[in-house]
C-alpha cells in the first residue's frame, strides 16, 4: 500500500512539472517571427534567426541541414538601436541561396525594437545581377546573443 501512495505522490509531482513547463511556454506572448520574400513572390519562413551583438550582425536560416534547398540571410549593420540604416553607408544585405549569392546594392534595413534580448524590424534589398535581385522581409522578437 505505501508503494502504491508512493508511486501516485511521484505521479502527481511529476505531471505537476511538465504542466507548470507547458503553461510558462504558452503563457509566453512573445511571437518570434523571421520571413522575407524573394523577387515578390511567396513569403519564406525562417527555421531559426538571432542578432549577434559582438558582430552587430542578424542571421537567419532555413532548411539548414539540406545542401540543396539551404537558404541564408545574413544582414550586417552599424549598429543595433532602432534606426533606418541604408546599405550605401556600411551596412550590408546578404543572401546565400543553393550556390547563388544575393548581395543588395540598394536597400535598408529598419530596427524598430532593440530591448528585452528581442529584436524586431524589417529590412528591403535589390540587386541587378543574378537569380534573386530584390528581397524584403520583417523580423518579430528575435532572440539578442
Amino acid at each position: 500500500m505505501k508503494l502504491l501512495i508512493y508511486s501516485a505522490a511521484i505521479l502527481v509531482f511529476t505531471l505537476q512539472s511538465c504542466s507548470n513547463d507547458d503553461e510558462s511556454t504558452s503563457n509566453n506572448n512573445t511571437i518570434t517571427r523571421f520571413t522575407w520574400k524573394e523577387n515578390g513572390g511567396t513569403e519564406i519562413k525562417a527555421d531559426s534567426a538571432f542578432y549577434e551583438t559582438q558582430y552587430k550582425t542578424i542571421k537567419a536560416f532555413k532548411n539548414y541541414n539540406d545542401p540543396s534547398q539551404k537558404k541564408f540571410i545574413e544582414i550586417n549593420l552599424t549598429n543595433g538601436i532602432p534606426a533606418t540604416y541604408d546599405t550605401a553607408n556600411g551596412n550590408a544585405i546578404s543572401f546565400l541561396y543553393a550556390s547563388n549569392l544575393f548581395v543588395a546594392s540598394t536597400g535598408s534595413i529598419t530596427i524598430t525594437e532593440n530591448a528585452s534580448n528581442a529584436m524586431s524590424g524589417s529590412f528591403t534589398g535589390a540587386s541587378t545581377t543574378g537569380t534573386v535581385t530584390s528581397i524584403e522581409g520583417a523580423f518579430q522578437s528575435i532572440e539578442i546573443r
